[in-house]
């Protein structure tokens, strides 16, 4: 789209529209768990709500580094995957030097705030090219569908992968343990891509 039009703007709202729907079965699939309790007590309303908000910034923050490395902003590209991580690691240490707000909203919290960075000042780079004004080409939404509908497939079954853990943990150990569980494994996947 790029070399053809000198812009990408169809790809990002084309894609909204394949990932709304998913975005609200998804959502509604995290409502209806805590809705039925098969998720833990401690997992409150105000975290569903910031869990599902969280999904949609991770939306955001990818889509716009890769718009950045299409664009071929790849030194902006790479601030755009580092910086927020970076802030993000320093907020949890924080944290966790200081014994303050050693809470599930204030890790949540933190990340949004790493993935709002990058949502809003990253997207600025690409907002003309990428963003504005709205415009959707159905024929490149045929042609997305069909190489998105195996990765899609594909993702939900890594979402179901990755969490499972928490679960099983939350089974045989306590709501502590598995929120140690769950920040020491977001440190070392945040450790994990600052070093690639």
């Amino acid at each position: 789209e790029l070399d053809l039009h000198g812009h990408f703007v169809p790809v990002t709202w084309n894609r909204m529209l394949v990932l709304g729907p998913l975005v609200l079965i998804g959502g509604g699939v995290i409502a209806l768990l805590k809705a039925i309790d098969a998720v833990p007590h401690n997992f409150t309303w105000v975290l569903v709500v910031l869990a599902v908000i969280s999904g949609l910034v991770s939306i955001a923050d990818e889509h716009i580094s890769l718009l950045l490395e299409a664009a071929g902003k790849m030194k902006v590209s790479a601030a755009a995957l580092v910086v927020p991580k970076i802030l993000v690691l320093g907020a949890l240490v924080a944290i966790l030097a200081t014994g303050r707000d050693r809470t599930p909203a204030a890790v949540l919290l933190v990340s949004l705030g790493g993935g709002a960075i990058t949502a809003v000042v990253f997207a600025a780079a690409v907002w003309h090219l990428a963003f504005w004004p709205p415009k959707f080409d159905w024929a490149l939404l045929r042609r997305m569908l069909g190489l998105s509908l195996p990765l899609i497939m594909f993702t939900v079954s890594t979402y179901v992968v990755s969490s499972v853990d928490v679960f099983v943990l939350g089974l045989f150990r306590s709501s502590a343990d598995v929120g140690l569980y769950a920040v020491a494994y977001r440190g070392y996947s945040v450790l994990q891509l600052v070093a690639a």
